[in-house]
């Protein structure tokens, strides 16, 4: 039995031209031999088709368009779960100290092991950045305007402890396995559903723990209560007192 496993199919479908795909499939042995002729019967291979955000019908169409008569085709999507381990909270506070909040955060106790900030643009990212800096909190930038070689560098960086802290787009939302991000810090507040699965989803790898902080002022806060409820993971309140973040009641 062999296999093949594609993640982010959808993405794959959206962001590479199929002539890219094709010559990607080809050149994989076992998708070559699957046209060999044979007298004994083929095995049947298997092609897994898996993306956590989209829908079924969009990871179908990826799994259709490569499958072929002597491969079975699996689609699997999970856009409702996220692992119940990690806990989901919003800490409410007026728009002037959301950076004041953000410091106090990643001073206190259970200090992050990693931390991955997240901004919604390249802009935001290195203003985060400069003040953190100011605050003696090194970050590392991660976003469209960074050199691949740069970024790479940074993932190398997080992956053996260099790094403890990066303030990213969503650029760093998929795909990306970063088994000691223990806080997702949602400094700007992520924009969608599939924004938001992606983001949480950074932390708490293979069963580690894992907290995702929304900061939000109180004209704001409605953003990630509705996310929580259409992805329906709870959502608790958040506040740091004394050197110490406190979870408390579920925010509903």
């Amino acid at each position: 039995m062999g296999a093949i496993v594609i993640d982010e199919a959808d993405a794959l479908l959206k962001d590479h031209p199929m002539e890219e795909l094709d010559a990607l499939f080809n050149a994989i042995p076992m998708m070559k031999s699957r046209s060999l002729k044979c007298s004994h019967p083929i095995r049947k291979d298997i092609l897994v088709a898996a993306s956590a955000t989209a829908d079924s019908p969009i990871v179908g169409e990826f799994a259709r368009r490569f499958m072929h008569s002597d491969w079975s085709t699996i689609s699997t999507t999970n856009a409702s779960m996220l692992p119940n381990h990690i806990i989901h909270t919003l800490l409410v506070c007026p728009e002037v100290k959301l950076f004041e909040s953000l410091k106090k955060i990643l001073h206190a106790s259970p200090q992050p092991t990693q931390a991955l900030i997240f901004a919604n643009d390249p802009y935001r990212v290195q203003t985060i950045c400069s003040r953190l800096g100011d605050a003696n909190i090194i970050a590392a930038p991660l976003s469209g305007n960074v050199t691949k070689e740069d970024r790479q560098e940074i993932l190398l960086r997080l992956r053996d402890g260099r790094v403890s802290v990066v303030v990213s787009t969503d650029l760093s939302a998929r795909g990306l396995d970063l088994p000691d991000v223990s806080h997702v810090i949602n400094f700007d507040l992520p924009l969608n559903t599939e924004s938001y699965l992606h983001r949480a989803g950074r932390c708490g790898r293979a069963g580690r723990p894992g907290i995702v902080v929304n900061i939000a002022s109180g004209q704001r806060m409605f953003i990630p209560l509705k996310l929580s409820k259409h992805l329906k993971v709870p959502l608790y309140a958040l506040d740091v007192h004394h050197g110490q973040l406190w979870v408390g009641k579920h925010v509903k």
